[in-house]
């Protein structure tokens, strides 16, 4: 941001200057630049201030073109373009550095995971769900993406397996999907469903709840004996019909909302389908909708032995105090994943500097 602040005003005083005639700026060069430098920095303003800016700069672009001569309209452009950067810099600079940071988190200072994250913050001047140094190295990974003709779907091979994906995605987006995934499944990941004491066992039954493109279950194939898929997004789940096919004996696959009421139609719990079965390991990540499915599952969880479970715990501010309540009443111990995810989805959550654990782990008290 401060380099392109920086040609912005070079050009300005040379065309003040008449060093450098007004027809000879790259304005659609600049145009670009300052676009980039809005978009990246998005998520640092409030809807309406960014609309507000975005507005400003579209104003700017329509009153001038490649090729403009007059020196009054050229000096104006040139203005308005660092003057949307430099509104842009001051949210960057309260909002994404080491002092507003650490104010924010003063209470829980010091401590080594908070420090972690706030040095990125600080050094990287960006927020986002995963803000650790590591997943760049999944972001650059190549991916081989192929299409199944018979199905028109694309799928990558994961340990040796195929893992499709929907129709509507293209191959680009399928790469940076499975990176983003290997990603969060690292172990150093906040959102990592591996913890030791609590990792999934050989023989165990397996209860996905949203299974999405069924990166867990199929990690885990090879070592369970039964697994319960669920998920309601149709696009997902005739994906999930593919990757499974092979397993047709182990996995069985649910459409639905799983949550704590069922009502006969897509609204369904756990309790009602997997009435009468024990189950293992219950793994969960549906949007914030958590903690409904397990009240949903309150026979289940009490009728099964040896239970160990991995909650997504980062889409809703209070799940990380209200899920090990909740778990703890039904009579499991529990443990929360390493680091934190920063909820960069939504301008509370970086307005407010959010830091939020990413699973709560659960087991059966022996």
């Amino acid at each position: 941001m401060n380099h392109s602040m920086a040609i912005i005003k070079k050009l300005r005083q040379a065309v003040i200057s008449g060093a450098l005639p007004p027809g000879e700026v790259p304005v659609e060069d600049l145009k670009s630049c300052v676009e980039l430098e809005l978009e990246t920095n998005k998520l640092t303003f409030l809807d309406p201030q960014f609309d507000s800016v975005m507005g400003i700069y579209r104003d700017l672009c329509g009153m001038v073109n490649k090729g403009e001569t007059d020196s009054q309209k050229m000096l104006l452009f040139l203005l308005g373009l660092e003057q949307c950067l430099n509104t842009i810099s001051d949210a960057v600079l309260s909002l994404v550095g080491r002092e507003y940071w650490t104010m924010v988190h003063a209470d829980k200072l010091p401590d080594p995971e908070i420090e972690e994250i706030i040095d990125f913050v600080e050094r990287r001047k960006q927020v986002r769900l995963l803000p650790y140094d590591f997943v760049e190295d999944y972001l650059s990974l190549g991916c081989v993406v192929s299409l199944d003709e018979d199905c028109g779907m694309s799928y990558v091979i994961h340990k040796g397996k195929r893992m499709y994906f929907p129709a509507k995605m293209n191959e680009r987006e399928i790469a940076d999907y499975y990176n983003v995934i290997l990603a969060e499944q690292d172990e150093r990941s906040p959102h990592c469903y591996r913890m030791d004491g609590y990792n999934v066992k050989k023989g165990d039954v397996l209860v996905d709840v949203g299974g999405a493109e069924g990166f867990f279950t199929l990690y885990n194939i090879d070592i369970i004996t039964k697994a319960y898929v669920f998920d309601a997004d149709p696009d997902w789940f005739r994906a999930m019909e593919k990757t499974f096919a092979p397993y047709a004996d182990k996995v069985e696959l649910h459409f639905g909302y799983v949550g704590g009421v069922a009502d006969g139609g897509q609204n369904i719990t756990l309790d009602e389908v997997l009435a009468g079965v024990k189950v293992n390991y219950i793994k969960m990540d549906i949007e914030g909708y958590e903690k409904e499915a397990l009240n949903g599952a309150k026979a289940l969880l009490e009728r099964s032995d040896d239970l160990r479970c991995a909650i997504c715990a980062y889409h809703c501010e209070e799940d990380e105090k209200e899920i090990p309540e909740l778990l703890g009443r039904m009579g499991m111990e529990t443990a929360h994943s390493r680091g934190y995810m920063c909820p960069d989805w939504c301008n509370t959550g970086l307005l407010k500097a959010q830091l939020r654990r990413g699973v709560i782990f659960g087991r059966k008290k022996s």
